[in-house]
């Protein structure tokens, strides 16, 4: 997803556009040019767990990043695709 089309869904879900940290409004993405927004969540119940077998499927997020003090948010792509 876009970082245009995830700002605006959050927007119309009534999510705060402001960092909870430093209540700046600069999120930007990952990658070099900061609009690629997708990462993949990987849960691992036993810390001793390497093998990609043993992974769970993983949840896919939109990464959104503050460019002011670096929080971190994630968001469900899921829920975003069902809300726009």
């Amino acid at each position: 997803m876009e970082k245009a089309v995830v700002l605006s869904t959050l927007n119309s879900l009534g999510v705060e556009g402001l960092c909870p940290v430093c209540r700046a409004n600069a999120w930007t993405g990952i990658g070099p040019e900061g609009d690629e927004l997708p990462v993949k969540l990987l849960v691992v119940a036993d810390a001793d767990a390497t093998s990609a077998d043993s992974l769970p499927p993983g949840i896919r997020c939109a990464a959104l990043i503050c460019g002011r003090c670096g929080f971190v948010r994630l968001h469900s792509e899921g829920v975003l695709r069902r809300a726009t």
